[in-house]
């Protein structure tokens, strides 16, 4: 396991959860063309090209194209599809419309296609809404997502390409960008300590430390083992690669050991799992194993400025026939017996060859 794919995994997936251990940038205005939508903030960004950036909290405005009632039920009909699915989705929020009555959250009847929703609405409504009405969107994976900075046209703005036509729609979707995260990885719990020493005061970081691999020797089941192997056909070994993850949060007045404990084993312990569980990292072995999976987390230290939790993954392995040393094979040319040649008098033992032709 590379400890540099782990780190690659946070940096990259933990900003869409929690905050902790990025920057956050608000944005003023972006524009979109043929697929190019340029971002500018309200502070320097310090991206380069090839950066990423992760946008979270997006909210979409789809334009409604057709806002009716009849009898208390109202149908809606967007320029671009939804994501919405219904019961998992329950409500629609919808606002821009001349008619009040319109503007609302509303209670969903049912998801007819993509693009056409049902809700509840008081019968009194107007027939159909005029205006300007939009279906705000929340949640959205193409935009709540990741990507890559493909150009810097100033110190504030940057730019990234999208395949998604919601970026050329109307209306000013409201992004959060979280950059420079404050994750690396190190050789030891102590290297870690002395790294943090060194950074910023009032920041949390996260150290990722390569921990010792283990063969299974439990025999609870058939499947867990040190080793099988039968000469000639079978090998097999189980190991566990383990990690940990080492989180320093500051202890400040706002912050007490308790509530840094609190955040660590509630809010950042589901996020880290929602990062890492199934993750692969890059492969040590030839075949295939399973992903990542959390272990155990356990207060690590604490001193009067800072608290250190600890967070324990791992991933199975198994090293099969295909990872080691496979004997030198030759061909046959012919093959030598011995058998029992009977007679009359006595049994003897004979000796013969077979050839084989080529």
């Amino acid at each position: 396991m590379k400890i540099r794919e782990v780190e690659e995994q946070l940096r990259t997936y933990l900003p869409m959860f929690v905050d902790y251990f990025s920057t956050w940038n608000p944005i003023t205005s972006y524009t979109s063309v043929t697929n190019t939508t340029t971002i500018v903030g309200t502070t320097i960004h310090n991206l380069i090209v090839g950066d990423v950036v992760s946008f979270k909290d997006v909210l979409f405005p789809n334009p409604i194209t057709s806002l009716t009632q009849v009898d208390g039920v109202g149908t809606l009909i967007t320029t671009y599809p939804t994501d919405i699915t219904h019961p998992y989705k329950e409500t629609v929020t919808i606002s821009g419309a001349t008619e009040t009555s319109y503007n609302g959250t509303f209670d969903i009847v049912s998801v007819i296609n993509r693009s056409t929703i049902t809700f509840t609405i008081d019968s009194g409504a107007p027939v159909t809404a005029t205006g300007s009405p939009i279906l705000t969107e929340s949640g959205l994976a193409r935009y709540n997502n990741l990507f890559n900075v493909v150009s810097v046209p100033t110190a504030t703005s940057f730019t990234f390409t999208n395949v998604s036509e919601d970026f050329v729609s109307t209306g000013t979707p409201t992004f959060n960008i979280y950059k420079d995260n404050r994750i690396a990885g190190d050789i030891s719990s102590e290297r870690a300590t002395a790294s943090y020493s060194k950074q910023d005061d009032g920041d949390f970081w996260m150290f990722i430390v390569s921990e010792d691999s283990v063969a299974s020797d439990s025999r609870a089941v058939n499947s867990d083992f040190v080793q099988e192997y039968v000469s000639g056909d079978f090998y097999r070994n189980l190991t566990q690669e383990k990690f940990a993850l080492y989180v320093y949060v500051p202890a400040i007045a706002v912050i007490t050991p308790v509530d840094a404990q609190d955040i660590c084993r509630n809010e950042l312990k589901m996020a880290l799992i929602k990062t890492l569980a199934g993750f692969f990292p890059a492969k040590l072995f030839y075949n295939d194993y399973q992903g990542t999976y959390y272990i155990s987390d356990e207060f690590h230290d604490y001193t009067t400025s800072y608290y250190v939790h600890k967070f324990t993954f791992a991933a199975q392995v198994t090293v099969a026939l295909e990872d080691i040393f496979i004997p030198r094979s030759y061909a046959i040319n012919d093959i030598y017996i011995d058998y029992v040649k009977e007679s009359d008098t006595t049994n003897i033992i004979a000796s013969d060859y077979i050839q084989l032709k080529t």
